[in-house]
């Protein structure tokens, strides 16, 4: 295992668990309940926890929600679930946490949009407030732009100094420096409110795969908060687990020592320069059914060095899990990687016989990695570290 260099930050804690610095990555899910249903909230939350959610964020967006949250806390932890409860609120947060005290004191931290209370209008005093029940209650605050939800005052100004500049950027670079500066000016209000550094987190959430790598890779270099990583509105099923595979895989790996991954990377290039040079020059059919399954060997073995990175970092989440990520990962990539090479390759015009080798290859190596995700739960074929949320 490759030692892991980690991006430098304070430690917050939340609850016992400890985020950002040498701790390991955490793992928050979110309720779909209503939170007012404190039965079915009880009981998903629990689900969640027993599935390996470090913390389970659940929304309070109004006064049945906020009056319901000791209650969920209190049967939780006479079940024996002592999960961290996050606190999502939204305009009114700052009426229902003075409101209901007990909900502000039974929540482990509270999540703040700052495009929704206020702040770069006329005055921020709904998000002092916020920050002043967290402060008077020793609670960590996720502040979590959203770029649906972008502070305007913040973006229109933004928008008109960078029209009178000789030569403007483009509105979507605008706009992600934008989220950055909310995110960040927000974490020097809190602290100028009473929060210390080591209570609070950033997100800096958008939709688009490219666009969340580089705001968080922006925000990244300019603070040393810990930071909450999610691709909002993903989307459903395959969509959103690609999508959001894509976005946090390629930011967690900021986190890692990267040179045996590199190592590989460079082995499978080479491979895959010999590989089309061996097929267009021999043309043999041969060579090529053997250099792609050479190929496809040598991205078996990045995989697999992948989630064992990934179940270092962020040891609550099943390895088999991510392993079968992996294999989804892998089926676009087959999907165009088959027709182009058997495209470019195929200089004899037969086409149909190179494509046919090359997907009926790329299914089995797809079966065959998903019989070694399964393996793992027995035992059998590989060892993965695995840990048990305690």
């Amino acid at each position: 295992m490759a030692n892991i260099q980690r991006r430098k930050t304070v430690t917050c804690s939340i609850n016992g668990v400890r985020v950002g610095s040498d701790a390991p990555v955490v793992v928050q899910s979110m309720t779909n309940t209503d939170t007012s249903d404190i039965a079915s909230t009880v009981q998903q939350v629990a689900a969640l926890a027993r599935a390996g959610s470090e913390l389970v964020r659940v929304t309070v967006n109004n006064e049945d929600a906020a009056a319901a949250v000791a209650p969920i806390v209190e049967q939780l932890a006479g079940q024996g679930v002592h999960v961290p409860i996050v606190g999502d609120f939204h305009y009114n947060g700052h009426l229902l946490l003075k409101k209901y005290p007990d909900c502000a004191r039974a929540l482990a931290k509270y999540r703040i949009n700052p495009g929704n209370v206020g702040i770069g209008r006329k005055d921020d005093s709904n998000f002092r407030t916020m920050i002043e029940v967290a402060v008077e209650n020793q609670k960590p605050v996720r502040i979590g732009v959203n770029w649906g939800s972008l502070d305007q005052a913040l973006l229109t100004r933004m928008m008109d100094e960078n029209s009178r500049l000789s030569e403007p950027k483009d509105a979507r670079e605008v706009t992600m420096e934008a989220m950055v500066v909310s995110a960040l000016n927000s974490a020097a209000l809190a602290e100028k409110y009473g929060l210390r550094p080591d209570q609070i987190i950033l997100s800096a959430k958008v939709s688009g795969v490219q666009d969340l790598i580089d705001v968080y890779r922006s925000l990244a270099a300019r603070c040393n908060y810990p930071l909450h990583l999610g691709l909002t509105e993903a989307g459903m099923g395959a969509k959103g687990v690609v999508a959001s595979s894509a976005a946090l895989g390629s930011l967690m790996g900021k986190l890692a020592d990267k040179a045996g991954y590199r190592s590989v990377g460079a082995v499978q290039s080479f491979l895959l320069v010999v590989f089309f040079m061996i097929a267009v020059v021999s043309r043999s059919f041969t060579a090529i059914c053997i250099g792609y399954v050479l190929y496809s060997i040598v991205n078996m073995t990045g995989a697999f060095m992948l989630v064992n990175m990934s179940v270092e970092l962020c040891p609550s989440v099943s390895a088999t899990d991510l392993t079968a990520l992996g294999g989804t990962l892998l089926l676009p990539f087959v999907a165009v990687a088959s027709p182009l090479a058997g495209t470019i390759i195929d200089r004899s015009g037969n086409y149909a016989a190179v494509f046919y080798v090359g997907a009926t290859i790329a299914v089995v190596a797809l079966f065959g990695f998903g019989f070694l995700v399964r393996e793992p739960r027995t035992g059998k074929l590989y060892e993965f570290k695995q840990t048990a949320l305690g």
